[in-house]
């Protein structure tokens, strides 16, 4: 419908907006990291955490949520491995369950299998350990890896490494932003869909997420 009415429309997958998730998708489509052969994918942070998190919110409700951490969080990190690796053609998923009472997915894994040709291993989970968002991506491809961490542990930092056949670090980048929260990819994201609407150039090129791309995303998380 976005397409036949000739409209703007994005969705909210703000974390493509990571200094570190834009160095990362640079490094794959310069070919500086070879073929990719494996992608793993997290997000995580402890929020309900039956001893030390709040109580479950309307997200754990049946009545309110299809679904719960796959949904949650599962959504972003299912958008980035497709943005950096393109459309997924085979998923399988395992859920669990740990906050007394809860009906939903407290932590979910699946693995993945991409047209291209390369695999993933995805966890989402509110429950385990990480800050704020708790993102973590490392790609593995045939002449090295690439590793963001987005909040992963609570001093909130943003990092880039890339790493030999190896595994040794020979690049690493602090890209933590001034004023960490979600509001400085959301920041982001807004000021391109507004550059986009106003016919201006974007600063970030071929990051806006879609309409299209977010129907895949969805049909994946379903699928799980």
């Amino acid at each position: 419908a976005v397409e036949q009415a000739g409209i703007h429309a994005t969705v909210g997958f703000s974390f493509r907006y990571s200094k570190a998730m834009q160095q990362l998708r640079a490094d794959v489509q310069a070919g500086v990291l070879g073929t990719p052969w494996l992608i793993e994918l997290h997000e995580r942070n402890p929020q309900f955490h039956p001893a030390i998190g709040r109580p479950l919110t309307w997200k754990g409700d049946r009545s309110h949520a299809a679904a719960g951490a796959i949904f949650e969080y599962g959504a972003h990190i299912v958008d980035l491995g497709y943005w950096l690796l393109g459309p997924v053609h085979e998923v399988t998923a395992s859920f669990k369950t740990v906050v007394p009472g809860a009906v939903l997915d407290d932590i979910a894994t699946a693995q993945l299998r991409y047209q291209s040709g390369a695999l993933g291993i995805q966890v989402a989970s509110w429950v385990l350990g990480g800050g704020f968002p708790g993102i973590r991506v490392h790609l593995h491809g045939s002449a090295g890896s690439g590793e963001v961490l987005i909040g992963e542990s609570p001093d909130g930092r943003e990092l880039y490494r890339r790493r030999s056949p190896e595994g040794q670090i020979f690049k690493e980048l602090d890209l933590t932003p001034a004023h960490p929260s979600m509001a400085t990819y959301a920041g982001r994201h807004l000021r391109d869909f507004l550059a986009i609407i106003s016919g201006s150039a974007v600063r970030y090129p071929g990051t806006m997420p879609t309409i299209s791309g977010s129907l895949h995303v969805q049909h994946v998380l379903d699928t799980m």
